[in-house]
């Protein structure tokens, strides 16, 4: 978890309990509300209280942390506080502090019942009687407040460990951004002492975790590792000792050279190298005031020495004025030399950092083509792919569409050849109905000739049995061409009515074959009555059959009006009327014709 930047550990606690803690101190906590909160945290065990008294105390950390430093940033700027979000971190600060309390509240009363008890167990114990009932009875707070005093300090401890660490990790981070940075531009100086600070920190943290390791508790470990004194004072104690040591040595040399030569006789001082004494020197003021004593005993010989060569040291001056100026030409010189090398390298530094920059440049460009090339093939293959779907789908769709057409032009082919069969009938049946007229007049004939027949006498038979027949005959030779329609049939008929009368010539004298030639006859008229009924009653089928269908299309033409609401009063009757004679029942009953009654 993060808060702030800041890390924070889970301390072994659920998420249900760190967000309702967290929800807490976003609130408003009152004393009246803090009952409700020990009630909460009352029934978890010892542990979970301890952990969360860890959490709320990494968060005060942090939430002062943030105040110090909105603090003083506003200071740095010069601009006025943020007056909201210094009350909403304030507030939550002592929210925090609240809940804090009470779980240490609970371990005070906790450790004070533990004491009353020992001291109860130690009273029973001692045989000694009680002198003084109150001062068994009375309770010293004293140690009480030394030992908030002393969990203050533990705490305020810990936070500074905590701090110092960050701080470190901090440096850490920044360093190696730094570092980064400075790798781009080339930049060695300041590489280094990104790596020296690194280095520093480790060490310092290496301090911190062998002295948490060594010593296992807070109390112990000393407030010089956690402020990062003890350094500063072993590096200032040993330039100490070494000056210290350097000028006792000097001295002993100076004693030595005076007790063999003796003090009236002169020494030979390097004067050069006698005043570079340790402590003197503009780089060493801070030891020169360290030791005074040490630096005025070497004055005073100093002065004596002087003295007593004023001579030599006039040409010594002389001889080292020379010589500085000779090393200063030369150093001069070798400054120039110098100056025009680190320009020309500086110049030499800033043409290799272009061409890295612009090398670097080409590299991303190139990257940069090599991914659109490889989006592009992508690209290519899904559009494919795609492509490749879709005729799928088009063909799956054909042959779908295919099978549905195949089975609509079935129905359309044999609806058509319904269609044909029907009108080929009808045109077979109009062309019957044509000659019905032709037929009927033919019946007429033929029924008056033979009531004529039937009335006259056997005597007249024999005279107008030929003429009978040879009228029959020019009367129904045309009649039998019209109805059967086939020329053969037809003509055989003709054949076999002109026959006929030929039969009946030859027998004048016989009286019986005439008899049989006129049953025959008769049979003849008859079977031709019947044929041509028989044809009345066929032609009567296909008016019915006509007038069926011309009823049924006019039902659909009515429904489809009364469906719209479009039809009439008239209609509907004309409606119902064919429906009852087409014989459309339908399968909805009329509740209007019937009654309930009901029996009691």
């Amino acid at each position: 978890m993060k808060r702030h930047g800041f890390e924070i550990d889970d301390y072994n606690l659920p998420a249900s309990v760190r967000k309702r803690i967290d929800d807490l101190v976003d609130l408003n906590i009152n004393p009246s509300t803090i009952n409700l909160i020990t009630a909460e945290f009352s029934a978890s065990s010892d542990d979970v209280k301890e952990n969360i008294g860890r959490y709320i105390a990494r968060l005060l950390e942090i939430e002062d942390f943030v105040i110090q430093q909105s603090h003083d940033r506003s200071q740095q700027i010069g601009a006025g506080l943020n007056l909201k979000h210094q009350m909403g971190a304030k507030n939550r600060q002592t929210n925090l502090l609240r809940i804090q309390q009470i779980f240490l509240k609970n371990d005070q009363e906790n450790e004070r019942v533990n004491k009353t008890k020992q001291r109860a167990q130690e009273i029973n114990a001692s045989s000694e009687p009680l002198l003084d009932f109150k001062q068994a009875m009375v309770i010293n707070n004293d140690e009480e407040l030394s030992e908030t005093v002393k969990l203050q300090q533990l705490a305020n401890k810990r936070r500074k460990i905590e701090l110092a660490i960050i701080e470190e990790q901090e440096k850490i981070k920044v360093a190696q951004r730094q570092y980064k940075k400075a790798k781009l531009e080339d930049d060695d100086i300041t590489q280094e002492l990104k790596l020296n600070v690194v280095k520093f920190a480790n060490k310092r943290l290496k301090e911190i975790s062998e002295a948490i390791q060594t010593y296992k508790t807070v109390d112990k470990i000393p407030d010089e590792i956690i402020d990062n004194k003890s350094n500063k004072k072993d590096f200032l104690n040993e330039n100490d000792k070494t000056n210290f040591e350097k000028l006792q040595n000097d001295i002993k040399n100076l004693n030595e050279k005076k007790s063999k030569t003796g003090s009236t006789q002169t020494l030979e001082i390097d004067l050069e190298t006698f005043f570079d004494v340790p402590g003197f020197g503009p780089e060493d003021s801070y030891e020169a005031i360290e030791y005074p004593k040490y630096s005025k005993n070497v004055e005073k010989a100093s002065k004596k020495v002087q003295d007593s060569k004023k001579i030599k040291t006039k040409n010594v001056k002389e001889k080292s004025q020379k010589d500085v100026k000779k090393n200063s030409q030369s150093e001069l010189g070798e400054n120039k030399i110098a100056s025009k090398n680190s320009e020309a390298e500086k110049i030499i530094k800033k043409i290799k950092k272009k061409s890295k920059a612009k090398d670097r440049q080409i590299e991303k460009i190139n990257k940069e083509k090599e991914d659109i090339k490889k989006e592009l093939t992508k690209l290519k293959q899904e559009k494919k792919i795609q492509e490749l779907r879709e005729l799928e789908n088009k063909k799956k769709k054909l042959n779908e569409n295919f099978e549905e057409n195949v089975k609509k032009e079935k129905r359309k082919i044999e609806t058509t050849y319904q269609i044909l069969e029907k009108k080929w009938k009808a045109g077979t049946v109009s062309q019957s109905l044509n000659s019905k007229q032709k037929a009927f007049n033919a019946v007429k004939t033929i029924k008056e000739k033979s009531e004529k027949i039937e009335s006259k006498n056997d005597k007249n038979i024999k005279i107008e049995q030929p003429k009978v027949i040879e009228k029959s005959k020019s009367v129904e030779q045309p009649k039998l061409i019209k109805e059967v329609k086939v020329t053969k049939e037809s003509n055989q008929e003709k054949i076999k009515v002109t026959e006929k009368p030929k039969v009946i010539e030859k027998p004048k004298q016989v009286e019986q074959p005439k008899k049989v030639e006129e049953s025959k006859f008769v049979e003849q008229t008859k079977q031709e009555k019947i044929s041509f009924l028989n044809k009345g009653t066929i032609s009567a089928e296909v008016r019915k059959q006509n007038i069926f269908e011309e009823d049924e299309k006019r039902i659909s033409y009515l429904e489809r009006k009364k469906a719209l609401n479009i039809i009439t009063f008239e209609e509907l009757n004309e409606l119902e009327v064919k429906k009852k004679r087409n014989n459309h029942v339908s399968s909805k009953v009329d509740l209007r014709k019937f009654k309930l009654i009901k029996k009691y």
